[in-house]
C-alpha cells in the first residue's frame, strides 16, 4: 500500500495512474481539473488536510475552461468517486476532496494518506522495514564496490 505523505507525491501519483490507465477514463476538462485540485491541496493544514478551497470560477480561470465546463467536470468527478465535494453558500467555500483510497481501489493500485494511518500500522512499519533495508543494501554494495 502507498501512503501519499505529500501534495507533490499525490499530483506524482496521480500523474502516473492517468498514463497507466488512459486518463482514468475521464474526459480532458475532468482531468485537468482534477489535477487543479491536487495542486491546490493543502496536507498541512491541521482541522482540514488534502483539502482545498477554490472556486467555481477560481478553478475555471486557472484551467482556461468556462464556468460551466469546470462545474460539470467537478459533479462527473464527484459522481464517479474521485473527489468529495462539499458545495459552499455565499459565506462558505466550496471544499474539495481527491478521495485517493477510492481511486487505488479502481485501478488496483492501493493507497491512503498518511494522515489516515494509524502511526503504528502494520502498514507504516512495512515502509519503514522496507526503506531500511533498502539503505542497507545501498551501503553495502558501496562498501563492496
Amino acid at each position: 500500500m502507498l501512503i501519499i505523505k505529500n501534495q507533490m507525491q499525490l499530483l506524482c501519483v496521480l500523474s502516473r495512474l492517468k498514463t497507466e490507465n488512459c486518463g482514468f477514463g475521464l474526459s480532458l476538462s475532468e482531468q485537468v481539473i482534477l489535477m487543479t485540485i491536487a495542486d491546490r491541496v493543502n496536507h498541512l493544514n491541521k482541522k482540514d488536510k488534502w483539502c482545498c478551497y477554490p472556486s467555481i470560477s477560481r478553478l475555471a480561470s486557472d484551467t482556461n475552461m468556462s464556468e460551466r465546463t469546470a462545474s460539470s467536470a467537478i459533479s462527473n468527478l464527484s459522481k464517479l468517486g474521485f473527489i468529495s465535494y462539499k458545495k459552499g453558500n455565499s459565506s462558505q467555500t466550496n471544499q474539495y476532496k481527491i478521495d485517493v483510497e477510492r481511486i487505488g481501489a479502481m485501478f488496483n493500485h492501493p493507497m491512503r494518506y498518511a494522515a489516515d494511518v494509524k502511526v503504528n500500522s502494520v502498514v507504516i512499519k512495512e515502509t519503514q522495514h522496507t526503506t531500511i533495508r533498502s539503505k542497507f543494501k545501498d551501503i553495502f554494495l558501496l562498501m563492496i564496490s
